[in-house]
């Protein structure tokens, strides 16, 4: 199995196990979440460190704090207004 889907997957499983815990909306489905995120994180990394990094270094810290913001809005785990910790501004 290729190492994407093994973490596509994964995602997935911890998604439907949130859904019968009550704690990811019942209305989404798992498959097609774990998939987009998944997919936005790789896409989002491969952009900035491999193929068009930006002309300032962003850091992995900034890159994790601003994913994770992404994230937990997205599943509703965080008031969206709440600004990520870092910024790329801040990167080191």
């Amino acid at each position: 199995m290729c190492g994407r889907r093994f973490l596509t997957e994964g995602v997935e499983r911890e998604f439907r196990r949130a859904q019968r815990a009550g704690t990811l909306r019942r209305d989404v489905d798992p498959t097609t979440l774990a998939r987009a995120l998944t997919a936005m994180v790789d896409r989002y990394c491969y952009l900035t460190y491999v193929f068009d990094p930006p002309s300032t270094a962003v850091s992995i810290d900034a890159s994790v704090d601003t994913l994770e913001f992404i994230w937990a809005a997205s599943l509703g785990q965080l008031d969206p207004d709440t600004p990520p910790s870092a910024s790329p501004s801040t990167a080191e």
